[in-house]
């Protein structure tokens, strides 16, 4: 897919090099973000003994009940998931 930009009074290297470089920015918070949410998993893997991959799998069938701790740990999952697959997406357009 080749994204269009629409047209700009500014020279089209100019406007490329801006956009570049306003990815390159969005792909490192969500670097950053994805690693937050990984740590914060990690805390919990070492705390209950298992791994994330595991625990979703638990929690999804409904094996674990409902602390209010699994719940975070779900988000937390969920977030570095979603924050992975963001930062490789802009990662993949900004190059």
């Amino acid at each position: 897919m080749v994204l269009q930009i629409p047209q700009s009074r500014f020279p089209d290297q100019i406007v490329k090099e801006v956009v570049q470089t306003a990815l390159r920015n969005e792909a490192d918070l969500a670097r950053f973000r994805h690693e937050q949410f990984a740590k914060e998993c990690w805390g919990l893997e070492q705390k209950f003994g298992i791994a994330t991959e595991v625990f979703l799998a638990k929690f999804e069938a409904g094996e674990l009940g409902d602390s209010e701790e699994y719940f975070d740990w779900f988000a937390a999952a969920r977030g570095r998931a979603v924050w992975k697959q963001k930062a490789d997406v802009l990662a993949e357009v900004a190059a």
